[in-house]
């Protein structure tokens, strides 16, 4: 299975970790992870609309942390529900989150908070254990 994070990059003093803990779970679930693409050298150069939009495309399902809200983050989740992909939300517990509408309004399956590392990975295991639970066998 293919998984496609929506997160802030430059603002979140936290994505080396977050990146890290989405990649050893993955690597547990048998799943591969993909982010927006950038243009080199990473984080500095533009935005690669194209290539983002690809990876999107070939994921089986999203994750979305909205904590920062940035332009890009809301642009590959909308791209991503135009597409009609599974969707699963999550946002820093303090930040805006309460402002989010509930899942239903946004047509996502989830909408969780994390606290801190610790929450942030136990959330990720439970959204890929849940995703992997009830993935189609392969034939």
């Amino acid at each position: 299975m293919n998984l496609f994070v929506i997160t802030a990059y430059r603002l979140d003093q936290l994505y080396a970790e977050k990146r890290s803990i989405v990649e050893r779970l993955a690597r547990k679930y048998k799943m591969q992870a993909y982010y927006a693409m950038f243009q080199a050298p990473l984080l500095h150069g533009g935005f690669n609309l194209l290539e983002t939009q690809r990876l999107i495309e070939f994921a089986d399902f999203i994750i979305a942390d909205l904590t920062y809200e940035r332009p890009s983050c809301y642009y590959e989740l909308g791209f991503a529900q135009g597409l009609r992909k599974p969707v699963d939300l999550i946002a820093f517990e303090s930040s805006h989150a309460e402002y989010i509408p509930p899942p239903e309004v946004l047509n996502i399956d989830t909408l969780r908070t994390y606290r801190s590392l610790a929450t942030y990975a136990t959330t990720i295991e439970e959204l890929l254990r849940i995703r992997y639970d009830t993935a189609p066998l392969a034939e």
